[in-house]
């Protein structure tokens, strides 16, 4: 198997990373001697063929991408965790999907709608004590809408 190591200086929650990472000419080859989980795999290297500040990597074989934690080991070793990283593993599957968005978080413009954020409010602040059906009707009865906010202690 051969691995590309580098950095990630994107969060892990993006889909399209920005990293710098190593070319196919500089991938390092590990030989699996056991069986390898694909989605945690754990190698060792020599220490000339990782840094300890690489977060990130690419494996060919998987054709996946990685998050990995670099630890020294002795004899001249590192040890590497590899977590793979879905979002950038499968991008390309992920932009071909169409899809129905219900929430959107963003600070810029959008033409998504989303019917879960509060677009409008008023700064009139009305206190009732509901006693029974009667009252909450009477209330329903005044307003278009009636939102009810109840704090229990």
């Amino acid at each position: 198997m051969t691995f590309q190591f580098g950095t990630n200086t994107s969060a892990n929650e993006c889909i399209h990373k920005t990293i710098d990472i190593a070319d196919e000419e500089n991938a390092v080859t590990v030989i699996v001697k056991d069986a390898i989980d694909v989605m945690s795999p754990y190698i060792i290297v020599k220490n000339s063929e990782v840094n300890l500040t690489d977060n990130y990597a690419y494996c060919a074989e998987t054709d996946r991408f990685y998050f990995i934690e670099v630890e020294d080991l002795p004899g001249g070793r590192r040890g590497i965790q590899c977590t793979v990283d879905p979002l950038m593993s499968f991008a390309d599957d992920i932009d071909a999907r169409e899809v129905n968005v219900e929430r959107y978080e963003g600070a810029e413009e959008s033409d998504i709608y989303d019917t879960g954020v509060c677009l409008t409010a008023r700064n009139e602040v009305v206190m009732l004590k509901f006693e029974g059906t009667n009252e909450f009707a009477k209330a329903a009865d005044n307003n278009a809408r009636t939102y009810i906010l109840t704090v229990a202690n």
